[in-house]
């Protein structure tokens, strides 16, 4: 129980100034997180809508179009309809947002990925992603992946320790996206190495969205199918970020993985020199936008 009521600490911080606002409309309430300076009336009048009800709100247009430094937008489905959260991180804590330099290294990934590769590279590696969630399900459960994919069973068969090191080594240095993407899924396939949950956390302040969301569901399937003890300490720096505003879209799978029974230190107690941690949104399973 003590790292939950650390954690919690830690999330309600900034309690007293963020607060959640609850916008009705015909298509089920928005809830607003994140909110100080603006409000959900001057959102809805800089996007250029009308009504409450003709909103509709992606995390692109709010970081492009308004500035918000992060943004993240989930929709939860329920018997009485939609409901929808959406949370901000604001101009003027823009210093909280902390993604990683982008790496510039030129390494080669071994010929054996060369399945995995391919299918990273298609359609801007979305479908990829996607299917990611189906693998690792599969391949932490201890059932069989789909043989008809072109790379899954490619992908359950690297699990040597030069694959776990190489993974490491690509996620962390290698400025190809591609590359590091599949380096994500690898290490789907090391559970019980705490480099491969520590690296995956890392992964999350990737300036690339799909190598983040490539590590949000490796990361999800760890968590969801392998939880365990985990030392925290080597990315404690990189856990302070992300519960602090940094890949918003990521923060219930953080919260998944250290409110698992993983040692949480006291060196993830909020950074003094700098403000409180963002409060995030539900956690139950939504969609994303």
């Amino acid at each position: 129980m003590r790292q939950i009521a650390i954690l919690t600490g830690m999330l309600l911080v900034t309690c007293t100034t963020a607060q959640a606002q609850v916008v009705d409309t015909s298509k089920g309430p928005i809830e607003f997180v994140g909110l100080e300076q603006w409000s959900p009336e001057r959102i809805q009048k800089e996007l250029g809508y009308k009504t409450p009800d003709s909103l509709h709100y992606c995390a692109a247009e709010l970081k492009k179009r308004l500035g918000f430094p992060d943004a993240s937008v989930f929709t939860f489905r329920a018997e009485s309809g939609q409901y929808k959260v959406i949370t901000v991180v604001e101009p003027q804590h823009s210093h909280r947002v902390r993604y990683a330099d982008t790496p510039t290294g030129n390494l080669d990934a071994p010929a054996t990925w060369a399945p995995v590769l391919a299918a990273a590279r298609l359609n801007y590696g979305q479908d990829f992603t996607f299917e990611l969630r189906q693998y690792a399900s599969a391949a932490l459960r201890g059932t069989s992946v789909d043989k008809t994919s072109s790379w899954m069973p490619t992908l359950a068969t690297l699990r040597s320790d030069e694959d776990a090191a190489t993974a490491l080594k690509l996620l962390a240095g290698d400025r190809d996206r591609v590359q590091r993407m599949a380096a994500a899924a690898v290490l789907i396939n090391f559970p019980a190495r705490d480099d491969a949950w520590q690296g995956l956390v890392r992964a999350l302040r990737d300036r690339e969205d799909m190598v983040i969301a490539a590590a949000m569901h490796a990361l999800e399937g760890l968590a969801t199918h392998r939880a365990r003890t985990v030392d925290w300490e080597p990315v404690a720096a990189d856990l302070r970020h992300l519960l602090n505003g940094t890949s918003l879209f990521a923060t219930r799978i953080v919260m998944r993985a250290l409110l698992t029974p993983s040692t949480v230190t006291s060196t993830l107690r909020s950074d003094p020199a700098a403000d409180g941690p963002l409060r995030s949104g539900r956690t139950s399973a939504p969609t994303a936008r």
